[in-house]
């Protein structure tokens, strides 16, 4: 079963997320502030929705951290966030790409599917 990690303070976001990716056949771990890097290394999540604004970190800060961490460079990382920007802000830290909210469940189901391809 794929695991996807969700990080997101919006309670309304990770729960649809949440919701989606659970319906989608996906085991799903959700936190609603940053979580530590040993914590993400022992889910071992084929996916991770990060949100951009979290209380003490912004997500791309996290990513780049995520990014240069050799157990945990290849999994996939989407921002996701309503903004200004998001598109250079997911290129800036390495981000596999950039959902902007509001978002299409169609977007998600599509990223969903093309994960362990």
């Amino acid at each position: 079963m794929k695991r996807v990690l969700i990080i997101d303070d919006d309670e309304d976001i990770a729960s649809i997320l949440n919701l989606i990716f659970l319906d989608l056949g996906f085991e799903t771990h959700t936190y609603s502030k940053a979580t530590s890097i040993p914590n993400i290394t022992e889910i071992k999540p084929d996916l991770i929705l990060l949100d951009e604004w979290l209380a003490e970190i912004t997500g791309s800060s996290l990513c780049r951290t995520l990014k240069t961490n050799p157990e945990l460079k290849n999994i996939p990382i989407y921002l996701v966030s309503a903004v200004q920007g998001l598109k250079e802000i997911a290129k800036d830290c390495y981000a596999d790409g950039y959902i902007e909210k509001p978002f299409a469940l169609e977007e998600i189901e599509a990223i969903a599917k093309n994960i362990g391809r």
